[in-house]
Protein backbone atom coordinates (compact mmCIF):
# COMPACT_ATOMS: atom_id res chain seq x y z
CA UNK A 1 0.00 0.00 0.00
CA UNK A 2 1.40 3.41 -0.88
CA UNK A 3 1.93 6.26 1.37
CA UNK A 4 -1.24 8.54 -0.89
CA UNK A 5 -3.29 5.33 -0.61
CA UNK A 6 -2.78 5.90 3.10
CA UNK A 7 -2.94 9.38 2.85
CA UNK A 8 -5.85 9.30 1.20
CA UNK A 9 -8.48 6.81 2.83
CA UNK A 10 -11.49 8.32 0.87
CA UNK A 11 -9.50 6.86 -2.62
CA UNK A 12 -11.05 3.65 -2.40
CA UNK A 13 -7.54 1.65 -2.13
CA UNK A 14 -6.37 1.32 1.47
CA UNK A 15 -6.83 0.61 5.02
CA UNK A 16 -10.12 2.57 4.95
CA UNK A 17 -11.91 0.63 2.26
CA UNK A 18 -10.57 -2.75 3.53
CA UNK A 19 -12.17 -1.58 6.75
CA UNK A 20 -15.19 -0.98 5.39
CA UNK A 21 -15.74 -3.61 3.00
CA UNK A 22 -14.84 -6.54 6.15
CA UNK A 23 -17.32 -4.62 8.56
CA UNK A 24 -20.18 -4.94 5.97
CA UNK A 25 -19.01 -8.65 5.18
CA UNK A 26 -19.07 -9.20 8.49
CA UNK A 27 -22.42 -8.08 9.37
CA UNK A 28 -24.24 -9.58 5.90
CA UNK A 29 -22.50 -12.85 7.76
CA UNK A 30 -23.86 -12.59 10.95
CA UNK A 31 -27.44 -12.39 9.61
CA UNK A 32 -26.92 -15.26 7.50
CA UNK A 33 -26.00 -17.07 10.91
CA UNK A 34 -28.83 -15.74 12.72
CA UNK A 35 -31.43 -17.15 9.88
CA UNK A 36 -31.78 -20.55 10.59
CA UNK A 37 -33.05 -21.21 6.95
CA UNK A 38 -29.63 -19.79 5.73
CA UNK A 39 -27.12 -21.02 8.08
CA UNK A 40 -24.29 -22.68 6.63
CA UNK A 41 -23.28 -26.29 7.70
CA UNK A 42 -21.06 -26.97 10.80
CA UNK A 43 -18.03 -27.54 8.13
CA UNK A 44 -18.76 -24.08 7.36
CA UNK A 45 -18.78 -22.67 10.56
CA UNK A 46 -15.43 -24.50 11.34
CA UNK A 47 -14.17 -22.90 8.82
CA UNK A 48 -15.47 -19.45 9.13
CA UNK A 49 -14.02 -19.89 12.21
CA UNK A 50 -10.33 -20.27 11.64
CA UNK A 51 -10.99 -17.50 9.43
CA UNK A 52 -11.70 -15.13 12.35
CA UNK A 53 -9.02 -16.04 14.47
CA UNK A 54 -6.86 -14.94 12.16
CA UNK A 55 -9.08 -11.65 11.45
CA UNK A 56 -8.65 -11.33 15.07
CA UNK A 57 -4.49 -11.71 14.84
CA UNK A 58 -4.75 -8.75 12.21
CA UNK A 59 -6.63 -6.80 13.79
CA UNK A 60 -4.89 -7.11 17.15
CA UNK A 61 -1.56 -6.40 14.90
CA UNK A 62 -3.22 -3.02 13.33
CA UNK A 63 -4.11 -2.23 16.98
CA UNK A 64 -0.41 -2.85 17.71
CA UNK A 65 0.65 -0.58 14.99
CA UNK A 66 -1.83 2.24 15.24
CA UNK A 67 -0.68 2.39 18.98
CA UNK A 68 3.09 2.64 17.89
CA UNK A 69 1.98 5.99 15.92
CA UNK A 70 0.19 7.77 18.25
CA UNK A 71 2.65 7.06 20.35
CA UNK A 72 4.94 8.23 17.68
CA UNK A 73 2.90 11.51 17.08
CA UNK A 74 4.20 14.19 19.31
CA UNK A 75 7.80 13.14 17.52
CA UNK A 76 5.84 13.70 13.98
CA UNK A 77 3.46 16.54 14.74
CA UNK A 78 3.30 19.91 16.68
CA UNK A 79 -0.09 18.93 18.52
CA UNK A 80 -2.72 20.98 20.07
CA UNK A 81 -5.90 20.31 21.84
CA UNK A 82 -9.39 21.68 21.08
CA UNK A 83 -10.25 21.74 25.28
CA UNK A 84 -8.41 22.73 27.97
CA UNK A 85 -6.32 19.41 28.27
CA UNK A 86 -3.18 18.72 27.34
CA UNK A 87 -2.28 16.86 24.22
CA UNK A 88 0.41 14.77 26.09
CA UNK A 89 -2.95 13.68 28.23
CA UNK A 90 -4.81 12.60 25.34
CA UNK A 91 -2.41 10.63 23.69
CA UNK A 92 -1.84 8.72 26.69
CA UNK A 93 -5.59 8.02 27.30
CA UNK A 94 -6.00 7.08 23.46
CA UNK A 95 -2.31 4.32 23.72
CA UNK A 96 -4.32 3.11 26.86
CA UNK A 97 -7.36 2.65 25.24
CA UNK A 98 -5.02 0.71 22.15
CA UNK A 99 -3.46 -1.48 24.89
CA UNK A 100 -7.26 -2.26 26.42
CA UNK A 101 -8.48 -3.16 22.58
CA UNK A 102 -4.79 -5.28 22.04
CA UNK A 103 -5.96 -7.44 25.30
CA UNK A 104 -9.77 -7.74 24.22
CA UNK A 105 -8.90 -8.96 20.93
CA UNK A 106 -6.20 -11.32 22.14
CA UNK A 107 -8.66 -12.81 24.52
CA UNK A 108 -11.37 -12.65 21.33
CA UNK A 109 -8.78 -14.79 19.47
CA UNK A 110 -8.24 -17.36 22.36
CA UNK A 111 -11.85 -18.04 22.56
CA UNK A 112 -12.38 -18.41 19.04
CA UNK A 113 -10.07 -21.03 18.94
CA UNK A 114 -11.70 -22.48 21.43
CA UNK A 115 -14.78 -22.38 19.94
CA UNK A 116 -12.72 -23.71 16.55
CA UNK A 117 -11.38 -26.44 18.60
CA UNK A 118 -15.31 -27.36 20.25
CA UNK A 119 -16.44 -27.62 16.68
CA UNK A 120 -13.22 -29.72 15.30
CA UNK A 121 -14.64 -32.55 17.37
CA UNK A 122 -18.13 -33.04 15.67
CA UNK A 123 -19.14 -34.67 12.61
CA UNK A 124 -22.62 -33.76 11.68
CA UNK A 125 -25.21 -36.54 10.93
CA UNK A 126 -28.18 -36.42 9.12
CA UNK A 127 -30.85 -35.60 11.31
CA UNK A 128 -33.68 -38.41 11.41
CA UNK A 129 -36.62 -36.28 12.89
Amino acid sequence: MSRADRANPGSGDGLAAVLEQATLATHHAAFEYADRCCAPDLATARADSWRLIHLLGALSDLTTALAAYTGDCPQRHELRSDNNVEPTQHLAHACRGWADLRHALDNAQNACREAYTSLSHLNAQPSWK
